[in-house]
């Protein structure tokens, strides 16, 4: 059971910024703030641990890939 109003996945926010400060009847500037300047580097996560996490979140997985339904 979905208990929010809007669901924005992090990588659409400076797209529906504008949107949610509307509808929140505020102005605000989303500005980025502790941005890394370290190049990112591969990090090898073990299988299980991987698994683990997928399986602790899977409803959040799904309800993620039907975001342009709701």
């Amino acid at each position: 059971m979905v208990l929010v109003d809007s669901i924005i996945p992090h990588h659409q926010l400076a797209e529906h910024f504008d949107l949610i400060c509307n509808g929140l009847g505020c102005a605000a500037n989303l500005g980025q703030k502790n941005v890394s300047r370290v190049a990112k580097t591969e990090q090898t996560i073990p299988d299980d641990l991987v698994e683990e996490v997928r399986a602790f979140y899977q409803s959040d997985y799904e309800l993620f890939d039907k975001i342009d339904e709701i």
